[in-house]
């Protein structure tokens, strides 16, 4: 039996939250760094998330091309993201 009205689909998808990077040649040495969508980092912009890098104690915004781009086209060809984390979206 169907409802009426009918119930709009719910549709689910993931949201990259952040990355975590390793740079380095092995798993014995390197460095960390994370790239994050903050989500207000432009709190008086029409779109308020923002991407941020954070190496050691420097943070800084970064593009989200340059969180997304294959690591291939970088100074840094040592770049290898190690974790993703994601949040799940439901759009009604």
């Amino acid at each position: 039996m169907q409802s009426f009205p009918p119930t709009p689909p719910t549709h689910i998808h993931e949201l990259n939250q952040q990355v975590i990077y390793h740079h380095g040649h092995s798993a014995l040495g390197g460095h960390y760094t994370l790239d994050v969508l903050h989500p207000n980092r432009y709190p008086r912009a029409k779109v308020r998330e923002g991407w941020v890098r954070i190496d050691d104690e420097l943070v800084s915004d970064v593009r989200a091309g340059d969180v997304f781009e294959s690591c291939e086209t970088e100074r840094d060809e040592m770049r290898n993201a190690y974790l993703l984390f994601y949040r799940r979206v439901r759009d009604v």
